[in-house]
C-alpha cells in the first residue's frame, strides 16, 4: 500500500468519524441553549433573547433603553424562578441520602463482612469529599440543567484512613457449673479453701463447718453441696 491509498483510507475514516460527530450536534446545541437560559434566569435577568448571529442569549436592559423615563426606575423584576428552585433545593437537602450495603448471602460470614467494610467506606467518601456542600451543588445543577453527572474513580491510600479490626477466635474450655443455681465456679472450689476465711458472719457458720470440719465442697453462692465427679 502507498502513500496515496493510506492518505485515502485516512480521509475516509475521518469523513466517517466526523458523520458520527455532527450527528447529535444539533439536540447538544439545543441543550446548551436551554441551559444557558436557565442560568440567566437563575441570576435574574429575565428579558433575554436568544441571537442567532452571535449564537447566545442577549439581555434587554430596560435602563438603557429608557433612561429618561422614571417608570424605568420602579419596573423592576421579581425573581420568582430562583426562589421557588430554592426552595425545592432547601427540601431535599434537608439530608443527605445515606449509603447502606447489604450482603448477598445473609448466612455467608465473608458477605457479612463486605457489607460492613462498604459500610465504613461510605462514611470515609463522605468526609473526604465533603457530602454536604457536594450534594448542595448535584441539586443546583440539577434544577438548572436537568441532569447531574459525576466521575467515579477508585483509588486505595493510607492517607485516606486505616482502621484496625479485632481477630477473635473460639477455644473450648471446661470448668465448674453449680448443677443448682448455674454459677460459674473457680476452679479450686474443691480444694476446701474457704474464701471468707478472716471475716466470717452469722450466715457463714454452716457453710464454715461443712467447709473445715466435713471436708466438703460447697456452692459459695447457694450453699449447696456439691459432688466433684
Amino acid at each position: 500500500m502507498n502513500e496515496l491509498e493510506k492518505k485515502k483510507i485516512q480521509d475516509l475514516l475521518k469523513t466517517v468519524a466526523n458523520h458520527f460527530d455532527q450527528e447529535d450536534r444539533a439536540a447538544r446545541q439545543r441543550q446548551l441553549r436551554n441551559w444557558r437560559r436557565l442560568k440567566l434566569l437563575w441570576e435574574g435577568f429575565q428579558r433575554v433573547w436568544y441571537s442567532e448571529v452571535a449564537h447566545d442569549w442577549r439581555i434587554w436592559d430596560e435602563e438603557l433603553n429608557n433612561a429618561d423615563n422614571d417608570q424605568a426606575f420602579y419596573d423592576k423584576p421579581i425573581n420568582v424562578f430562583r426562589a421557588y428552585l430554592e426552595s425545592i433545593i432547601a427540601a431535599l437537602s434537608v439530608t443527605i441520602p445515606g449509603i447502606k450495603c447489604y450482603p448477598d448471602d445473609a448466612d455467608n460470614p465473608m458477605d457479612l463482612s463486605t457489607a460492613k467494610a462498604g459500610d465504613k467506606i461510605s462514611q470515609l467518601v463522605y468526609r473526604h469529599n465533603d457530602a454536604p456542600l457536594l450534594w448542595l451543588h448535584a441539586l443546583y445543577i440539577n434544577m438548572t440543567e436537568g441532569m447531574t453527572a459525576c466521575y467515579a474513580y477508585p483509588k486505595a491510600d493510607a492517607k485516606y484512613g486505616t482502621y484496625k479490626e479485632n481477630e477473635y477466635k473460639d477455644e473450648e474450655q471446661q470448668t465448674y457449673i453449680c448443677p443448682f443455681c448455674q454459677m460459674q465456679l473457680e476452679d479450686d472450689i474443691f480444694t476446701n479453701r474457704e474464701i471468707d476465711e478472716f471475716q466470717p458472719d452469722d450466715d457463714d457458720i454452716l457453710l464454715h463447718d461443712a467447709i473445715l470440719n466435713e471436708h466438703q465442697s460447697v456452692c459459695p453462692q447457694c450453699g449447696m453441696q456439691m459432688d466433684p465427679d
